[in-house]
């Protein structure tokens, strides 16, 4: 408007200007920046304004948020930004910065910040310089986060990394470290990283360099289970087990104080899983703050667990490839050290029945090299007419799968003979059941054959014999089992080739079966040779006749019995003129005994009658001996004490007779007794055997079978000997002691006497034999008479050791009670 003088509005002018254009322009602008910031926003990037002359910088909301940090309204100096770049990284963004501001470039870098709570991030920062009037006035750019991909690089270097050590065939170890290390480097928090090693149910540090070793130690052998730390239960659950505060999670209430010791806050563990889901391990993350992990943090984690678990896998294949490998090798040096040392020839086949392999004993007997030998060229040592015959075995067995067996003969090289051989072969299968091996033996059994070929002659011979024998012969196994009868037996019997117990125990006498069997299986256990007389049946007569049976074993090399041959032999006839000649003894026994009995009888009378006229002599001369006795006639009186001395003699002569008589006249009903009482009751009612006459020494003394009566006769007369044979002046000492020989018993009575000279020794038993004719010594000839018979009766033996030192030793054995 325009105003006049008095300022009252006297005119109006408008000016009317099109802006539509304008508006336009204004509204597109508006719009697309509208459109930046949501591209801005979508793409979570930050843009900020340098003033390169104020060193003042000015970021939106959304820069703020990349740097962790709350919006404000100021705006701030470089510095501050700096301050927040990683301090590895913050010299190469003040060099960019400087070389920005100094020349004008552009801004173009990657770098990392660290947020308020200590996480890393990465960002990408770019940047323009702008000029007014030829001079830089600031610089404007913009931020991306680019932690996510950071990340997934490391992992692949990384990865990368530890395959590459995989494929060189590296340390596990190694692989294992390279791994820790990755994670702790590539991790946005400060932390070390360790990998545990699953060992039946308890873990072992297998990586982590920047683990304390007193954790590592305290640690090893670590059970698993469902409270056991995170390693431990994460490899219990087969699961990732993140404890974010070890302090408070009652997981680690085993661990806890161990752990604050290495100022450990929280845990992360994820299992490492086999490619069949088995526990191969524990990969553990120790933080020295509680945390919490981030998406990215689980994804590399889990990346890295799978990459141990490839490097764990291959490692452990490589180790059984190579035991395996090494077992192999071995087995080929034992098989080749144990085929080499065989007597047999030794060979070896592929699959598909190629003969590769043959050892020395081959060779040498062949004239054949290895070379030569390996496919079909073995053949060459067959014999012309084998050759056909074991192609067709071999390929068969090949085809088949199954067992080869074959005899064979091959040309030795020494002599060009042919030996025959007997060849085996095995296949070995793998897990499939396909063949894949073949190992094979040659054994020389020439020698074996040319044997049994003369068996079989020897059979035929054997068999020809006992078919034209008019004996029965039979044969039978160790076992006792019957397994043949020649043809004598059909035809005496009856019976057909039936070899059963049954069989031949039918044609057995009712009487004698029982008798029989047992007698047989006795002989069958001990081995005993077998002998018996039974009666069989004969068809032909309808009677039963008297056989005798005898078998005898055949023992192997080591006394093992392996068969019996036996035979029957009809003794009928025998059997009866037997039972004749018997009958015609036992009445020549009744007459010659009543003989006997007619003699002893009149030996006794006659002894008996004898002692009247020796008592009337001893009776005349003793008188004539007082009448002289004092000396006036000393011719007369040597006469008279010689009259009485051989009376004396003479009547002992008649009591040994008497003695002698008895003994045969004795009933000899024996039973056990024991020596000791026997000698005792001896000693006690002869003084002559006791002190001061003698001293009888009795040792240790078994119990016999005998007579009480006919003991004491020996005794009695042994220790009569013994001290009765003295040299003048010498106490006679008897020791008697009894000694154990199988099942009998030796009595040895031993004295100190004048001994028996060697040419008389073998008179001694005899009638009358009286040795030593010096008559200061009293005797018969009839006292070892008497003590011959009376051990016979008692069905024992008598005898005097001729290598007696000092002395005589008599024995005397008679069966153990």
């Amino acid at each position: 408007p325009f105003w006049d003088e008095g300022r009252s509005r006297n005119v109006q002018l408008a000016i009317t200007r099109d802006i539509t254009d304008r508006r336009k322009t204004e509204n597109a602008l508006r719009e697309s920046q509208e459109r930046l910031r949501a591209a801005l926003d979508a793409s979570q990037t930050g843009t900020f304004y340098w003033d390169i002359i104020t060193n003042q910088v000015d970021w939106d909301d959304a820069l703020d948020a990349l740097f962790g940090v709350t919006a404000r309204e100021s705006a701030r100096s470089l510095s501050e930004f700096v301050e927040r770049v990683h301090p590895e990284d913050r010299a190469t963004v003040l060099s960019a910065c400087e070389r920005c501001a100094a020349a004008g470039a552009d801004f173009d870098l990657e770098f990392r910040i660290i947020w308020p709570d200590g996480s890393v991030r990465w960002l990408h920062d770019r940047g323009r310089t702008f000029f007014s009037n030829g001079k830089r006035k600031y610089m404007a750019g913009a931020c991306v986060d680019i932690t996510h991909r950071k990340l997934g690089e490391a992992q692949l270097r990384a990865q990368k990394q530890a395959l590459e050590l995989i494929v060189r065939g590296r340390p596990l170890v190694e692989i294992l470290e390279t791994l820790t290390s990755s994670m702790e480097e590539r991790l946005q928090r400060r932390c070390v990283a360790s990998i545990l090693l699953l060992q039946g149910e308890r873990l072992y540090p297998a990586a982590g360099q920047s683990v304390p070793p007193e954790w590592s130690e305290y640690i090893r052998g670590m059970k698993i289970g469902a409270v056991s730390g995170s390693c431990g239960t994460a490899a219990h659950r087969k699961q990732a087990v993140i404890v974010t505060d070890i302090l408070n999670d009652p997981l680690w209430a085993s661990f806890r104080g161990e752990a604050s010791k290495h100022g450990f806050r929280a845990c992360w563990s994820v299992p490492i899983l086999s490619s069949d889901n088995t526990v191969l391990g524990t990969l553990a993350l120790y933080h020295f703050q509680p945390a919490a992990p981030t998406s990215n943090d689980i994804e590399l984690v889990e990346v890295l667990a799978r990459t141990a678990a490839v490097a764990i896998e291959r490692k452990r294949h490589e180790e059984l490839i190579h035991s395996r490998e090494e077992a192999l090798r071995q087995s080929e040096a034992d098989f080749r050290l144990l085929a080499e040392s065989m007597p047999q020839m030794v060979w070896t086949g592929r699959s598909d029945g190629y003969i590769d392999y043959a050892n020395s004993k081959w060779c040498e007997f062949t004239g054949l090299s290895l070379e030569q030998t390996r496919g079909t060229g073995w053949a060459a040592a067959l014999h012309p007419h084998d050759v056909e015959r074991s192609f067709q075995t071999w390929q068969a067995a090949v085809a088949t799968g199954g067992m080869y067996e074959l005899e064979y003969r091959f040309r030795r090289a020494s002599d060009r003979s042919y030996r025959w051989h007997l060849g085996r072969a095995t296949p070995v299968r793998d897990e499939s059941g396909k063949v894949v091996k073949w190992f094979g033996t040659c054994t020389d059994i020439h020698d074996w054959k040319l044997t049994q070929e003369a068996l079989r002659q020897k059979d035929a011979q054997f068999r020809i014999l006992t078919e034209t024998l008019p004996q029965i012969v039979w044969t039978a196994g160790a076992d006792g089992h019957v397994d043949y009868f020649n043809p004598r037996w059909r035809s005496l019997t009856g019976l057909p080739e039936v070899y059963d117990d049954e069989a031949w125990l039918s044609v057995l006498h009712p009487d004698d079966r029982d008798r029989c069997v047992e007698h047989w299986r006795l002989s069958v256990r001990t081995g005993e040779p077998y002998e018996i007389e039974y009666r069989i049946f004969e068809q032909a007569s309808g009677a039963y006749r008297w056989h005798l049976g005898r078998a005898l074993p055949l023992r192997d090399e080591s006394g093992k019995v392996t068969r019996w041959f036996g035979s029957c032999t009809d003794i009928d006839d025998h059997k009866r003129a037997a039972e004749k000649l018997e009958a015609a003894v036992a009445e020549r026994t009744a007459s010659l005994r009543q003989a006997i009995n007619q003699m002893e009888e009149f030996s006794y009378s006659v002894s008996h009658d004898l002692r009247a006229p020796l008592r009337a002599i001893e009776g005349y001369s003793g008188m004539i001996f007082k009448k002289y006795a004092d000396g006036a006639d000393a011719e007369l009186a040597h006469c008279v004490r010689r009259i009485s001395e051989n009376s004396a003699r003479m009547q002992r002569l008649i009591n040994d007779v008497l003695q002698l008589s008895r003994v045969g006249r004795i009933e000899a009903k024996l039973q056990p007794f024991h020596l000791k009482s026997i000698i005792s009751e001896v000693i006690e009612q002869n003084t002559q055997f006791q002190p001061p006459q003698a001293t009888v020494i009795v040792g240790n003394l078994h119990s016999v079978i005998g007579n009480d009566v006919l003991l004491s006769q020996v005794l009695t007369n042994l220790l009569g000997n013994a001290v009765k044979f003295v040299k003048p002046g010498i106490h006679p000492i008897v020791r008697v002691h009894s000694e154990l020989r199988g099942g009998t018993v030796r009595v040895w009575v031993t004295d100190n006497g004048i001994g028996i000279p060697a040419e008389y020794q073998d008179k001694l038993f005899g009638m009358f034999e009286r040795l030593n004719q010096n008559p200061s010594y009293e005797g018969t000839g009839i006292g070892l008479v008497i003590v011959r018979k009376a051990v016979e009766r008692m069905g024992g033996a008598v005898g005097l050791d001729p290598e007696a030192e000092v002395g005589s030793r008599f024995w005397f054995e008679l069966k153990g009670a």
